[in-house]
């Protein structure tokens, strides 16, 4: 799973859209392999935390609220803890405490199809806007 390490990377790079796709490109992959849920709540994270450097707070606490949901009564979360400290847990601050509560109470409701649904479609959305336009001038 080096490509949800590099999305990782490329998101504290200040990657935004770009890292978004690679966290979510993770993430597909680790749910098509039904890989452990600890790897797919690991990988969700990830596009949480690149969501929240992007500035997309409430669509990353969206994300977290699912993974928080996924976890329910999980005793073995400690070694990932960092992962909702920094910008995730800004992400849960800033947008004021009414937007988070109504993100939170969306995310809850998602499954791991969802959020990835929701991921991508950032990346979509934002690669294309980022996409320089092809020159007319240029030759073949």
């Amino acid at each position: 799973m080096t490509a949800g390490f590099e999305a990782r990377v490329t998101a504290h790079e200040g990657g935004g859209a770009a890292a978004v796709a690679g966290a979510a490109g993770a993430l597909r992959v680790a749910w098509e392999a039904h890989c452990a849920d600890f790897l797919s709540a690991h990988l969700a994270e990830g596009a949480a935390s690149a969501l929240a450097l992007d500035g997309e707070q409430p669509l990353a606490v969206r994300l977290l609220s699912a993974v928080d949901t996924w976890r329910a009564g999980d005793s073995a979360r400690g070694a990932e803890q960092h992962e909702t400290e920094g910008p995730p847990a800004r992400a849960r601050t800033e947008p004021g405490e009414e937007a988070v509560t109504s993100a939170n109470a969306c995310g809850a409701r998602l499954g791991i199809g969802e959020v990835i649904a929701l991921a991508e479609s950032y990346a979509k959305a934002g690669l294309r806007a980022t996409t320089v336009p092809e020159s007319p001038f240029r030759r073949s």
